[in-house]
């Protein structure tokens, strides 16, 4: 019996989606997100930068930074690999207005999370927003 002499198929991108929806290539079951943990880092570092700091627009912008490196560096330590971690730092002056953050991202509800923390003393107030979005 001699082998059948078929072209292969070739390979559509709905075949790669069906397969990528049966065979995923990430698993949830890694360390999840954890807010708390998060939260904590976040308090300490914001708490540590600006207890004795009054509101100067051009020292707040570059504590903004800072802020944010430092809570991404220690929250990277607590082992989250899968996920890239995102750190929005606000700083603003304290004058009796009002303030809201928004932002807007795609996001998976079953992996993706972020925690908030906020700071205030008699100049100023900081809100610090961490994102954890899963990764392949």
């Amino acid at each position: 019996m001699e082998p059948k002499n078929e072209t292969p198929r070739k390979s559509s991108l709905f075949d790669w989606f069906l397969f990528k929806k049966i065979n995923p290539t990430f698993f949830y079951d890694t360390i999840a997100f954890f807010i708390a943990a998060v939260k904590r880092i976040a308090e300490e570092i914001l708490v540590s930068k600006l207890a004795d700091v009054s509101y100067e627009p051009k020292m707040c912008r570059d504590l903004t930074l800072q802020i944010s490196d430092a809570v991404k560096s220690q929250v990277k330590l607590l082992g989250f690999d899968r996920y890239k971690i995102v750190c929005v730092t606000h700083i603003g002056p304290k004058m009796g207005q009002a303030i809201r953050i928004g932002s807007m991202c795609c996001w998976d509800e079953k992996a993706d999370n972020f925690a908030e923390c906020s700071f205030t003393n008699s100049s100023l107030f900081a809100v610090a927003l961490i994102f954890g979005v899963y990764q392949e």
